[in-house]
């Protein structure tokens, strides 16, 4: 019975929707059922994107509606939860999941391995003081904490020093047997993302106007992402994108948007470069999965991404702050013979396999879950 209890575990997050801290941890929940561990997925927004994963896969799944600002009916079903099941550890992803699992230790009367995880970029100069508390004691009571970069992790560490011993870095995994063969350039440029003012879209309208309206040959530009305008602030930006787009007939015929789906392989496939424009960013999913079928990345110089890009050999870096800036990358890469594309499609390749691989990502997990020394970065 107590062999069977260490292989139960929880995993919380606030819904299953198609962003990337949701497909993490339904790749996490997925690969460690396959490795015969008993997982629990317990979420509070009924949004089911990747729920058919989860399903395919025989992961348990829980979703109770969130009720009010705090949802203590959140936290009053993990306690009966826990009570009744009696979990091993509970892995939680993004800020008030973490709280959540938190306020469970702190009220339940069974003593589970508690591991959180923030998924982006913290800014703590627009946090205010409240918050800053409520992290405090959060990360005082996890057992062991998990950034997706390292950017994030020193972040952390550098405001809460005492944070160090329990600190580590695990980065995303991608689960994508197809790989790009670069045969002909297409004049196709991607973007995978929700359609909001982090994704900094209109830098990449305006890198793509200066592109069009100075070259004969035009990119079109695929946008794969979400649409939410009742999302506080994006509404607003996603105004701005589509008045921008309007305006310009270098963009208009030559910018498309087209709604998350579960594959992307289609899109890998006729693209010719993947466009990151971010301001902040944790481990982008999208940059993960592009490296791992050989599509080649322009990334935005900031946090992790000089680590996964040494430019002009897997991709490009440009300031996001400037839409000449990507312009310019934009043109070089375009400027480049075919064989030099396919050099980066296969650095690309390389450094996926090397970094992103599923059984690292599940080995990591599965070293944290039984061991509190931190034998990751």
């Amino acid at each position: 019975m107590k062999d069977l209890n260490r292989r139960k575990l929880l995993l919380l997050i606030d819904n299953l929707n198609s962003g990337g801290s949701q497909n993490q941890i339904t790749l996490l929940a997925c690969g460690l059922k396959k490795r015969n561990f008993d997982v629990t997925v317990f979420y509070y927004f009924e949004q089911n994107f990747f729920k058919h994963r989860l399903d395919n896969d025989s992961v348990h799944t829980i979703c109770i509606p969130k009720k009010g600002k705090i949802g203590l009916n959140v936290i009053n079903e993990l306690v009966k939860l826990n009570s009744l099941e009696n979990f091993y550890c509970i892995i939680s992803y993004l800020s008030t999941p973490n709280v959540y699992s938190i306020a469970l230790k702190l009220v339940g009367l069974k003593k589970s391995k508690h591991i959180i995880s923030y998924r982006s970029m913290t800014d703590f100069n627009q946090m205010s003081i409240f918050d800053i508390w409520q992290k405090k004691i959060v990360n005082y009571f996890a057992d062991i904490i998990v950034y997706n970069s390292y950017h994030e992790k020193e972040n952390w560490v550098r405001k809460f020093p005492s944070l160090s011993s329990k600190s580590l870095t695990i980065y995303n995994s991608v689960e994508n047997s197809f790989e790009k063969d670069i045969i002909a350039i297409n004049r196709k440029v991607l973007v995978i993302g929700s359609v909001s003012k982090y994704k900094n879209g209109i830098c990449i309208i305006e890198a793509i106007g200066k592109f069009n309206s100075r070259n004969e040959n035009k990119l079109e530009l695929i946008w794969v992402g979400r649409k939410d305008k009742n999302i506080k602030g994006w509404g607003d930006y996603q105004m701005k994108m589509e008045e921008l787009i309007e305006r310009n007939q270098y963009v208009k015929k030559y910018w498309f948007w087209q709604e998350p789906v579960d594959d992307l392989t289609k899109y890998f496939e006729m693209a010719d470069v993947l466009v990151l424009a971010s301001k902040i960013e944790g481990l982008p999913n999208v940059v993960c999965e592009s490296m791992k079928v050989g599509l080649p990345i322009i990334l935005s110089n900031v946090c992790d991404h000089p680590r996964l890009v040494d430019d002009g050999k897997c991709g490009f870096l440009f300031d996001p702050e400037s839409s000449e800036e990507l312009y310019l990358k934009l043109s070089e890469f375009y400027n480049l013979p075919i064989e030099k594309v396919k050099d980066m499609s296969k650095c690309c390749k390389e450094y996926a396999e090397e970094n992103f691989s599923l059984d690292v990502f599940l080995n990591q997990y599965e070293s944290i879950i039984y061991n509190n020394e931190l034998c990751v970065g």
